[in-house]
């Protein structure tokens, strides 16, 4: 598991199957592609305001795939709490 800070965010398109963000993190930016049938993370990633938290099942160095489970959180401490009754990484 693995907490990542986006600081900024960039929507860059629809393609046909997904929705695709630019995500800048601390040291430089990772992709992040939303299925285009999952309307509801789209939406909270469009609308939530900077800075805020994912966590994610997997090492990830440059993209999030559509396919890749996510959670997304404003609070720090929600995320930190997640991911210490999850696996007990702080």
């Amino acid at each position: 598991m693995r907490k990542i800070k986006v600081m900024d965010k960039k929507f860059l398109g629809k393609e046909e199957d997904r929705y695709t963000y630019k995500l800048n993190v601390k040291e430089n930016h990772i992709l992040l592609h939303i299925s285009s049938d999952d309307i509801e993370k789209h939406t909270i990633i469009q609308y939530i305001k900077t800075p805020f938290y994912l966590i994610i099942y997997k090492n990830v160095t440059n993209t999030i795939d559509k396919n890749d489970y996510f959670e997304v959180s404003t609070c720090k401490s929600t995320i930190e709490k997640e991911c210490n009754s999850a696996c007990g990484i702080s």
